[in-house]
């Protein structure tokens, strides 16, 4: 009865044993005997379901597999040929020719299709595909099976995926403030999200603005209306009576002596109603100047070419100070410390001082604008991440916290790509570091 007392022992090794002996199939469980070609190695299905490497192929050579053949393959020289191919039996449309991948490596034309119809490529079916006659509309008309794109229609944007029949259809709309956007952030490699142009710019008490020509006003509900709009003989700007400043419309032939020493010369206040552009002439790097909400700080870089420097506040904070001359006023932030309860400190061993927060912990300021971190020695940090607009410091996308808006990174210190910025520039650098 002694023995009884080992089973359970037993039981607990068994799948330690065999999982030494077999290994387990992965998540890239193949078919027994096919053959795949994986970063220029020519590998095998084997018996435990597994993708096992027979050969790896020089830099000088291309792997060609054959999917269902004993002789699997081989590593072809490389002749530079755009003709070449790594897989056997696969099709695909090239000029309106159908193309399968020949045993030797190298594409072959199937059929030629006519003016009057187009290639669609399509694995797995009888010829590899075939050639469909023309539609109406040759914007429903796709080639290759399974693809995806982004199409605008009556209902916005939305995802659309190529199907059997060598058509379009849609496969997921978007929302009415999203759009469509390709990128490796997504699974398939195309996805919806938030869409600048339809985000509903939001601000906070009583204020009165300029935007371009026009007074706008900031409504209980946090929503920018528009008021009166400036006649041609007149320019949008703030009148300074001694330490206060309104928006007002004010005669051009005044605007200097209305606006405070602070305040930017006519010239530099007509400049700055436009979004710099890179078609605009070129500019002295160095220079500053506000875009048309006064929102985004933009600075001439040293190819004589306006980008961001970084997006104010709010809007409205972007100040010209004179030609060249411009900056962000209000950069002030409530860090998370600013509401705690007095004494509601962390009592952390070896810190010199009492902590605010656990390293390595997020939190929002109150206006949920700038998402800060808990450094190493228990205090928040001083410079956050500024986010899109007060609202976006938020959970999303399985992150506890992170800059939410577009475009939607995943990681919590993204960084802001030029070409992003050329696009979507107040989105993007919203989530880039303040200087």
């Amino acid at each position: 009865m002694r023995f009884l007392q080992y089973v359970p022992l037993l039981i607990a090794a068994v799948p330690l044993t065999l999982g030494q002996i077999f290994p387990v199939p992965d998540k890239d469980a193949c078919t027994i005997g096919t053959h795949r070609c994986n970063d220029n190695s020519l590998q095998k299905c084997v018996d435990n379901g597994v993708w096992e490497t027979t050969k790896t192929c020089s830099a000088t050579a291309f792997c060609f597999a054959q999917k269902d053949y004993e002789d699997s393959g081989d590593c072809h020289p490389m002749n530079d040929n755009d003709g070449q191919c790594s897989i056997a039996n696969t099709h695909r449309c090239t000029e309106n020719h159908l193309l399968i991948c020949a045993e030797r490596g190298y594409l072959e034309i199937v059929k030629h299709c006519s003016k009057t119809a187009y290639c669609f490529a399509q694995d797995g079916v009888a010829d590899g595909g075939d050639c469909h006659p023309l539609l109406e509309s040759d914007k429903q008309q796709c080639s290759e099976f399974d693809a995806h794109r982004c199409s605008d229609n009556k209902g916005g944007s939305a995802i659309q995926t190529c199907g059997e029949e060598g058509r379009w259809k849609n496969m997921q709309q978007c929302s009415e403030t999203e759009r469509c956007q390709t990128g490796d952030l997504f699974k398939l490699g195309i996805g919806c999200t938030v869409d600048p142009d339809k985000v509903e710019e939001k601000c906070q008490g009583h204020l009165r603005r300029c935007n371009g020509q026009t007074i706008q006003d900031c409504s209980p509900a946090g929503i920018w209306s528009d008021g009166r709009i400036c006649t041609s003989d007149e320019i949008c700007m703030d009148n300074c009576q001694g330490k206060s400043c309104s928006p007002s419309c004010i005669d051009r032939s005044l605007a200097d002596t209305r606006s405070t020493p602070r305040r930017p010369p006519r010239s530099a206040i007509a400049f700055r109603a436009t979004i710099p552009k890179i078609e605009d002439p070129p500019c002295s790097p160095g220079d500053f100047v506000c875009d048309a909400n006064f929102y985004g700080l933009w600075k001439c870089n040293d190819k004589h070419k306006w980008q961001i420097n970084k997006k104010c506040q709010t809007p409205g904070a972007c100040k010209v100070d004179g030609p060249g001359e411009a900056h962000c006023e209000g950069e002030t932030m409530d860090p998370p410390a600013a509401n705690l309860a007095r004494g509601a400190f962390i009592d952390l061993p070896n810190f010199p001082r009492r902590a605010q927060c656990m390293p390595g912990n997020l939190a929002c300021d109150k206006d949920r604008r700038f998402l800060f971190t808990c450094e190493e020695d228990g205090q928040w940090e001083k410079n956050p991440l500024q986010c899109f607009g007060p609202g976006y410091c938020r959970p999303e996308m399985d992150q506890p916290l992170m800059c939410g808006g577009f475009p939607q990174f995943g990681g919590q210190k993204p960084t802001c790509k030029s070409r992003c910025e050329a696009m979507d520039y107040l989105y993007c650098i919203g989530v880039s570091e303040l200087g």
